[in-house]
């Protein structure tokens, strides 16, 4: 039996937490011989390199934090080191790996692009991290013991669990109200939910789970209408209008959300799920702005935040660095 801990905080945000962030640098530039058009996810390949997810061209970009091209991983359809859709990544020990959506299978290449082997699984996963023994997959729309959270794959494909909680608000809502970011920070996974303002965290060694429900002050008009926990929909068949958050990551200073908003906003929470810092760009209102991503490098006393995002119907990256204050 799992040991359960369940932490409500709250911390409204003030005008104090507020870091107001700008742009130092963006890409590609114009005459770039690459192009960006829906990202699904980006992660670092190395402190000046990283690799960008984009799902409807179905490529994999490695480009440098100056917006240099490096190169492409796999090619465009359905033999060995080729997919349609990419929608999520994994970087671990050497290792890339890819979630091929469409082909329902996971692609693994090694550090420098070339293609080692693939493995199909059961489920269309929505988003996977890995460690030295196993891959943990994340699923959207589960048909295999559809309570659970997260499986657990060997390196070859086998599944060795299932394991976790899926987030059923009264259990009245559909299997999509569990659509998640996953996590991997030292031995334990962290899981926030796309549509709500609730945190997860499974130890792997252990039957440890612990849920930290954020602050609904502070997030709770920004969550669907018919979503919202004090007006909650016998229905089923209903499905949220939008996300919550479009980004989320764990560094060993705290986890880092990046909310859905006209505006670019990036909180910066501890683990034990307590606001420290709001960090805001405010976009003019003729911009279109949708954020896709966030990466974070919060070695230094004050973030780096790598940020992918649409403006105006172009996919760019932009480097972000805050005006004063930190963490």
């Amino acid at each position: 039996m799992a040991n359960i801990f369940i932490l409500i905080l709250i911390s409204v945000a003030s005008m104090d937490m507020e870091v107001e962030i700008a742009p130092v640098y963006s890409f590609p530039n114009e005459g770039a011989n690459y192009f960006l058009d829906f990202i699904t996810q980006t992660e670092f390949l190395s402190e000046e390199e990283i690799l960008i997810c984009d799902q409807p061209s179905s490529q994999l970009l490695l480009i440098s934090l100056t917006g240099e091209y490096l190169g492409q991983i796999g090619e465009t359809g359905n033999g060995p080191g080729e997919f349609y859709n990419p929608l999520g990544i994994s970087i671990h020990n050497g290792k890339i790996l890819i979630i091929d959506q469409n082909n329902r299978q996971i692609q693994v290449f090694n550090s420098t692009g070339q293609f080692s082997y693939s493995f199909k699984t059961l489920e269309a996963l929505s988003a996977i991290v890995a460690n030295d023994d196993s891959i943990f997959g994340n699923v959207n729309y589960p048909v295999v013991e559809t309570d659970k959270l997260i499986t657990e794959f060997s390196y070859t494909g086998k599944v060795k669990r299932r394991f976790g909680t899926r987030l059923y608000i009264e259990k009245k809502l559909s299997p999509k109200t569990s659509a998640s970011f996953i996590r991997l920070k030292d031995d334990t996974i962290h899981i926030l939910f796309k549509y709500y303002p609730v945190i997860k965290s499974y130890e792997i060694t252990s039957n440890y789970e612990k849920t930290i429900e954020l602050d609904y002050s502070t997030y709770g008009e920004r969550v669907p209408e018919n979503y919202r926990w004090s007006k909650i929909t016998s229905d089923k068949r209903s499905l949220p209008l939008k996300y919550l958050f479009k980004g989320f990551k764990v560094t060993s200073k705290g986890y880092y959300l990046g909310l859905m908003d006209k505006d670019l906003i990036i909180d910066h929470v501890s683990l034990e799920g307590e606001l420290l810092k709001r960090y805001i760009c405010r976009q003019p209102d003729e911009r279109d702005f949708y954020l896709f991503d966030i990466l974070i490098d919060d070695k230094g006393e004050l973030p780096k935040f790598i940020v992918t995002c649409r403006k105006n119907d172009e996919g760019i990256v932009e480097i972000y660095k805050p005006l004063s204050g930190g963490l």
